[in-house]
């Protein structure tokens, strides 16, 4: 049997963990921390994640370790729809087959053969405490039911048919272990906890339960429901939103109306709160142990006992006995090598320096004689503890990998992307940074050790049938693992590099004043940092951008997965914790998954760099900014807090739909992620100008010197936010998220300075558009336009089709709007918004040959395979086609999960749930018809992608 070992990621700004890959001929494992970015690591990486069923995190249960996660939850569920969806192509096809046989209309031979019945994939994330917490509160978003997803907080060991794990939770120096309660908890008011609910969605009454049953009970609905969108309940039990207006207490009081059935809320999405827990202590790592293997076979020996060549040899290396011709029972082990004891693999992840003594305390480490490869997942600084060295030369049979980062360099791990960035650079620098990389480890090790491997990515290490180590080649890559900056720029085209040239004198020669003139913000920076849709992929990140407002702090705009990655690769450690300390507002258009999974990391880095990691002391519950209730003079408060309140520096400031703030607060039970210092302020409040946030909204434009904030209904999911804010110097911006164009929105930002606009489908795929609620490059730049707006940027492109909108080379509309192209990492100024009509040509020359380079996440698990042929190719168009027509079909009844991938969310209803309904779909003869003519809705001054920057994506 072949068992190997492959290092995907080590710590990096890309990838801030390490995670490996233990393979087997059958099955897969991942073991170490499921990071933000996991998913583009793998991409680059190549590797292939079909055959992976089951997940075990190490460490601590914090975001830095699995907020790659859910993303990755999301794209396995999804490859197995669509697995799902081929299975039931070719069953068709095979019917079909089968019937015009019978018929006689199959030609001779036998009947064709009927695929076998679909079977799910089974997965299981195996974890920490509080695993299933930090699960649980993204439960109004994520809802898939592809695959058999199961979560598991493992205390004991876990055995399969090919090795054993058994789990090490360790405490650091000093800790005193406290059970966690998991009797029936009580909420605020003393009462057992229930969820929120008096019913279930089936009629049936609901006992109180014990933390660990609704936890269990939340994630199990979230991935494994048998819910459908037929599921009927009566209207009056739906739960109620809890951030609804309250009624007015002297309104008479309404006429009891009948009760009527509606569409029941997902189970999970039943559960208004989830019980409330704590931050753990614990740290875990593994102690992995393959099963003996069985020696080899002997088959001279075996014919000496009777034993007949052929079935019966096959049958003693199985396993099992046979009966030789004269009736003598031979068994395996008389023909078989001895037993080869199976081979130990450890994987030993210590948060900091606390850890390391209980770490090497435990029984399990102490034979010296230990045979082992050990993988040693280091939190900073705790590489400078001797006692781990001293551990290493005490195990000399072991192998030693480890990976910290005080000694792995801050590689380029997604060298993809730093290859498009490296190329644009040539462009223009200023605009188009080369990404910032520390190749020089900030410590060195001790020397002597002769056990020692540092880590680095895409090192495999074979473990069976022997032992060897390969570094696995990695792309535009030096052999001392620096990105090869100069290889790249050579390789670059002659005719690209000349018109990149040519576009930099043009910039140089033109005058700014000749183009845009004076005008408020035109010192206003805005940097896309992903500008991708749905999901991460090689070259894209998903939806991020960051406004830098001179004077006033900045704003992000969206916060997907790999957001702090991103930045930290811009601007390097040394100036990160500056602009984490500028950034005093998030903003969340709406809560699908690729527009806010990257929250979390970036709060708490925020909450480091601001507060030391420190929370607000207690406050009194009647304050000026925090407290629910009538404000209180500054005499009713303690210096401390009053101090703290009166610096606008010390409050971040979160904007989004109000359910997000639930999510927040239940995730700040697992770990300290400066919640305390959070004002939150719900979008539909903003709106409606009514609710208990709105408090914050004077506060909010004094600590950012914004003039006023406004919000209107998106055209894409339910709770999705378009915005325009207005700062007191006039400059005005303005944000449509994910929407169809929408007047709402054209009316808010009227006069905008600057408007950011998704544009995820071309032109020609407007029946794409209409179908998912997005917005083509066209009416994009048209609401723009209608918003008289001085420069738009478009954003969000679909990581699923290999062209480029394209903008004139001329400014559009009687203001001439100018209009630029949003990249990954690309910083650009409003008033340098003239500059990008002169990077057209270059562009175009760029990516006129990379069409279709853009890889889709890894969904197959195929070897590759050669070019296919015309007539082989005309087949697969024909089958995608089958694909999609039933993928059609599947959302028009309801059986898609109500969204497509272009979503990333848990439904249509977002997180409200209960009593919207599903937002209408068009058939798909309209979508097509649609998309045949959507050419002639194209305003004059756009040229079709097709023909200019078609690889862009």
């Amino acid at each position: 049997m072949k068992v190997t070992c492959q290092v995907v990621t080590t710590p990096s700004a890309d990838t801030s963990g390490t995670s490996v890959l233990l393979s087997l001929e059958a099955k897969k494992y991942l073991l170490g921390n499921l990071h933000e970015g996991i998913q583009r690591a793998l991409l680059q990486r190549k590797v292939k994640t079909a055959r992976i069923c089951d997940f075990f995190l190490t460490g601590k249960t914090e975001w830095k370790n699995i907020g790659g996660l859910l993303g990755m939850l999301l794209t396995l569920a999804d490859q197995e729809t669509a697995r799902k969806a081929d299975h039931q192509t070719k069953l068709e096809e095979a019917i079909e087959r089968n019937r015009a046989f019978a018929e006689g209309r199959g030609g001779g031979g036998t009947a064709p053969t009927i695929p076998e019945p679909f079977e799910k994939k089974s997965l299981t994330i195996h974890g920490n405490d509080n695993l299933m917490h930090a699960i649980g509160t993204t439960r109004s978003f994520v809802f898939r039911t592809s695959m058999n997803t199961n979560f598991n907080e493992i205390t004991e060991d876990f055995v399969d048919e090919f090795l054993k794990v058994h789990p090490m939770k360790i405490y650091p120096d000093g800790y005193v272990q406290n059970a966690m309660d998991t009797s029936a908890l009580a909420d605020s008011s003393g009462t057992s906890f229930n969820s929120g609910r008096k019913r279930s969605c089936n009629g049936e009454l609901i006992a109180p339960r014990t933390r660990e049953e609704v936890l269990k009970s939340v994630v199990r609905d979230m991935f494994n429901s048998a819910w459908t969108m037929d599921t009927l309940m009566p209207e009056d039990e739906v739960p109620p939103n809890e951030d609804a207006p309250v009624p007015d207490a002297n309104a008479p009081p309404a006429p009891p109306a009948l009760s009527k059935m509606v569409r029941a809320p997902w189970p999970a999405a039943m559960v208004r709160r989830l019980p409330q827990s704590k931050p753990s202590a614990a740290s875990l790592s593994y102690f992995v142990i393959l099963h003996p293997q069985r020696g080899r076979f002997l088959p001279q020996i075996a014919k000496e006992l009777g034993v007949t060549p052929g079935p019966q040899f096959r049958e003693l290396t199985e396993g099992r006995s046979v009966t030789t011709p004269n009736g003598r029972v031979v068994i395996p082990e008389e023909c078989m090598e001895p037993q080869k004891p199976g081979k130990n693999i450890l994987v030993l992840d210590i948060p900091d320096r606390s850890y390391v003594g209980p770490l090497l305390a435990r029984d399990e480490l102490q034979d010296e004689g230990l045979e082992a490869t050990v993988f040693w997942l280091l939190g900073p600084e705790v590489a400078k503890d001797e006692r781990l060295w001293e551990k290493m030369q005490t195990w000399t049979k072991t192998t030693n990998v480890v990976s910290s980062p005080d000694i792995c360099p801050n590689s380029i791990t997604l060298v993809g992307a730093a290859k498009a960035a490296t190329k644009l650079n040539l462009l223009h620098p200023d605009h188009f940074p080369i990404p910032i990389c520390e190749n020089e480890p900030k410590m060195a090790v001790p020397e002597g050790l002769t056990n020692l491997i540092l880590a680095k990515p895409q090192q495999q290490l074979s473990i069976l049938p022997k032992f060897e180590l390969q570094q696995l080649p990695i792309p535009m890559t030096l052999e001392d693992g620096r990105f090869d900056i100069e290889g790249v720029r050579a390789a670059a085209e002659p005719e690209y590099i000349k018109l990149a040239k040519e576009a930099r004198e043009n910039v140089e020669k033109a005058e700014i004043s000749e183009e845009l003139g004076e005008f408020p913000g035109k010192e206003v920076e805005i940097i896309p940092l992903g500008t991708g849709s749905a999901m991460p992929s090689k070259y894209r990140n998903v939806s991020a951008t960051l406004l830098r407002v001179p004077g006033a702090g900045s704003i992000l705009f969206d916060c997907g997965e790999a957001t702090l990655g991103q930045l930290a690769r811009l601007y390097g450690q040394e100036k990160l914790p500056e602009v984490l300390r500028d950034i005093k507002c998030i903003y969340i258009s709406h809560l699908h998954a690729d527009h806010h999974l990257g929250t979390a990391a970036v709060l708490k880095a925020i909450h480091q760099v601001k507060h030391n990691g420190k929370s607000v002391p207690p406050i009194p519950s009647k304050t000026a900014i925090p407290g629910p209730d009538a404000p209180m003079t500054d005499a009713d408060l303690t210096p401390t807090v009053s101090s703290l309140l009166d610096t606008s520096d010390n409050i971040m400031w979160v904007i989004g739909l109000g359910k997000y703030d639930g999510l927040l607060k239940e995730y700040a039970d697992v770990e300290d992620i400066g919640y305390s210092w959070i004002r939150y302020i719900a979008t539909e409040e903003i709106r409606t100008g009514q609710g208990k946030t709105l408090r914050y909204l004077e506060p909010f434009y004094k600590a950012l010197s914004i003039l006023e904030i406004q919000t209107a209904k998106a055209n894409h999911c339910v709770g999705a936010s378009t915005c325009a804010f207005t700062w007191k110097d006039g400059f005005k911006f303005a944000y449509s998220g994910d929407t169809r164009p929408t007047q709402e929105f054209v009316r808010i930002g009227q006069g905008a300075t600057l408007v950011l606009h998704e544009a995820t489908f071309d032109d020609e795929l407007r029946g794409e558009a209409l179908a998912k609620k997005h917005s083509t490059t066209s009416e994009a730049i048209k609401a723009g336009m209608d918003m008289g707006a001085k420069a738009l940027m478009l954003t969000h492109f679909s990581q699923r089709y290999p062209k480029l909108p394209v903008i004139a080379e001329e400014g559009h509309g009687k203001q001439k709007m100018k209009v630029a192209l949003a990249f990954d990492m690309m910083k650009i100024k409003v008033g340098e918004f003239w500059r990008f009509e002169k990077f057209i040509p270059a562009l175009r020359e760029l990516y006129k040959d990379e069409a279709d380079e853009e890889d889709a996440l890894v969904v197959v698990e195929d070897d590759a395979k050669p070019e296919k042929t015309p007539k082989a190719q005309g087949k697969k168009n024909e089958k995608k086609q089958k694909r999609v027509e039933a993928r059609a079909k599947n959302i028009r009844s309801g059986d898609d999960q109500w969204n497509s991938r272009g979503g990333r969310g848990g439904g249509k209803r977002g997180v409200e749930g209960s009593k919207q309904q599903p937002e209408e779909l068009l058939p798909t003869e309209e979508v097509i018809a649609l998309s045949e003519a959507a050419t002639q809705s194209i305003p004059k001054g756009l040229t079709n992608l097709k023909q200019v920057l078609p690889g862009y994506f």
